[in-house]
C-alpha cells in the first residue's frame, strides 16, 4: 500500500502516513473484506485514524467512491478528521455521520421516515423503519464497504441495518468508552454481525503521557482499569512529564478565575487546549465567563454548528464530553465537577470523565468548588496520594511543574 505523505501542518495533531503505524496497526488497515470485521482498542490507540486509513486502502483497491461510506458518530468528529481526509486524499462524499447516512439512504430508497418532537425517538424509529425495508423489499446492499467508528455507541438496530445494506462492515470501538445506553457490547456486537471472534485487538495506548493515563484509568472500574493499564502510555522523554492538577476552588468565581489563567499559560507554551462541559448550556457560559477574564478569542464547537469548527490553530475550544469522543488535545481542562453541572448524567460520570481525561495528550487539569465536589472525584484518592496528581493551593498559578521520571517507569 502506497505512503501518502502528510503535510507538516497536521502533524502536529494526529495525521500519520501508512509507513509510520506500527505493525499492529498496520496489519488492521489490510484485513480483508470477505467477511465482516471488528476491531476493539482502547483510548488513544489510533483506531479513528486506522479507519481514515483502511478507507485510503479500499479506495486504491478499486472500491468506487459512490459504494463506499466512513461513518463516524458526530458532526464535530467529522470537522476534525477534515485534515486527515484531506492528507489522506479521501473525497469529502466518502466521510459522514452515521445519522446522515440513514436520512441519505431514506431518501435514497423511497423511504418516509416517521416524525416526532424527541430527536432520540425519533431517529430510532427512522432506524427500524429503515431497517424494515431492506428486509421486506430486499433491494441488495446499497454499500460495498461501510467502516465505522466509535461502534461501541451504536444499536443493536445499527448494527442490523448496516449487515443489510453494505456487503462488508469493519467496526471500530471500545466498551470503555459507551456514552450512550443504546451502544452494544462487543459481545453483541460480535453476534450480530456473524463473526465469531473481534478481528483484531490494539493493546498499545499511542496517545495519552503517562500521567494523563494514570488520572484517567482511575475512572475505570477493575477490569477495565486493568486492560488500560495494560495499554501502556505515550512515550516521553525523562523529566518531560506534567503532573495533572486538581483545583477545589473556594467560589465558583475563583474556579473561573483559575481556569482563565490556566488557559493563558497554556495558550502561551502553544498547547492546543480544551475545555470540556458536560452540557452544550454550559459550552456558551464557560466561553462567556473565559472572555470576561480576558481568554479571547475562545471557540464554541457544538455539535450543530460544528463543520466548519478549526482544529488545527490554537484558539481554545470548549464544547462537550460527547462531542469530543474521538479527538484529541495537547491539554484537557474539565471544570465545573459538581453534582449540579452533571445533573441527570451522574449515573454515567465515571464514563464521562475517563473518555473527557484521555482526550489529552499531555496534561490534564480538573476543577470543582470546595464543598460541592462530584462523588467521582473521590476515585482519585489513590493517584492524589501517590502523588500521580497534585491538588493545586491558592498560592499555585499556571500548570502543575514538570517532574523527574526514570527509565523504568515508562513501558516500551
Amino acid at each position: 500500500m502506497p505512503d501518502r505523505p502528510v503535510p507538516r501542518a497536521t502533524r502536529r495533531t494526529w495525521v500519520v502516513g501508512f509507513g509510520e503505524l506500527t505493525p499492529e496497526q498496520r496489519q488492521v488497515v489490510l484485513l480483508p473484506t470477505t467477511r465482516h470485521q471488528f476491531v476493539s482498542g482502547p483510548a488513544g490507540s489510533g483506531k479513528t485514524l486506522l479507519a481514515l486509513h483502511r478507507t485510503r486502502r479500499l479506495l486504491d483497491e478499486g472500491v468506487p467512491e459512490s459504494r463506499l461510506r466512513a461513518l463516524v458518530f458526530t458532526r464535530v468528529l467529522r470537522s476534525y478528521i477534515k485534515s486527515g481526509t484531506e492528507a489522506l486524499e479521501i473525497p469529502e462524499s466518502v466521510v459522514g455521520t452515521y445519522n446522515q447516512w440513514v436520512t441519505a439512504v431514506a431518501r435514497e430508497q423511497g423511504v418516509r421516515l416517521p416524525g416526532g418532537a424527541d430527536f432520540t425517538e425519533r431517529f430510532a424509529a427512522a432506524e427500524r423503519t429503515l431497517r424494515e425495508h431492506f428486509e421486506r423489499a430486499r433491494p441488495g446492499p446499497v454499500l460495498d464497504v461501510a467502516i465505522v467508528d466509535e461502534g461501541q455507541d451504536l444499536s443493536a438496530e445499527a448494527y442490523r441495518l448496516l449487515t443489510l445494506a453494505a456487503r462488508h462492515v469493519t467496526v471500530f470501538a471500545d466498551d470503555a468508552q459507551r456514552l450512550y445506553e443504546q451502544g452494544l457490547g462487543r459481545g453483541e456486537g460480535l453476534s450480530i454481525l456473524g463473526v465469531p471472534r473481534e478481528s483484531a485487538g490494539l493493546l498499545k495506548n499511542l496517545r495519552n503521557s503517562a500521567g494523563v493515563s494514570r488520572v484517567a484509568h482511575c475512572f475505570l472500574d477493575a477490569d477495565q482499569a486493568e486492560a488500560y493499564r495494560r495499554a501502556g502510555h505515550y512515550l516521553q522523554r525523562p523529566g518531560q512529564m506534567m503532573v495533572p492538577a486538581l483545583y477545589r476552588a473556594p467560589s465558583i468565581d475563583a474556579e473561573w478565575d483559575r481556569l482563565a489563567a490556566i488557559v493563558k499559560r497554556e495558550i502561551e507554551r502553544n498547547a492546543r487546549v480544551a475545555i470540556l462541559m458536560p452540557t452544550n448550556r454550559l459550552v456558551g457560559s464557560c466561553a462567556n465567563r473565559l472572555r470576561e477574564r480576558g481568554v479571547d478569542p475562545v471557540e464554541t464547537v457544538v455539535a450543530w454548528e460544528s463543520d466548519d469548527a478549526r482544529f488545527n490553530d490554537l484558539t481554545p475550544k470548549v464544547l462537550t464530553v460527547h462531542s469530543a469522543k474521538g479527538l484529541s488535545f495537547d491539554s484537557v481542562l474539565i471544570p465545573r465537577l459538581t453534582p449540579r453541572a452533571y445533573g441527570h448524567m451522574q449515573q454515567g460520570a465515571r464514563t464521562l470523565l475517563f473518555v473527557g481525561v484521555a482526550r489529552a495528550l499531555e496534561w490534564v487539569y480538573l476543577s470543582t468548588v470546595q464543598g460541592e465536589e462530584l462523588p467521582e472525584i473521590g476515585l482519585l484518592a489513590p493517584a492524589l496520594r501517590q502523588g500521580h496528581i497534585e491538588e493545586l493551593g491558592e498560592a499555585s498559578r499556571g500548570h502543575a511543574p514538570a517532574r523527574q521520571t526514570e527509565f523504568d517507569d515508562i513501558p516500551l
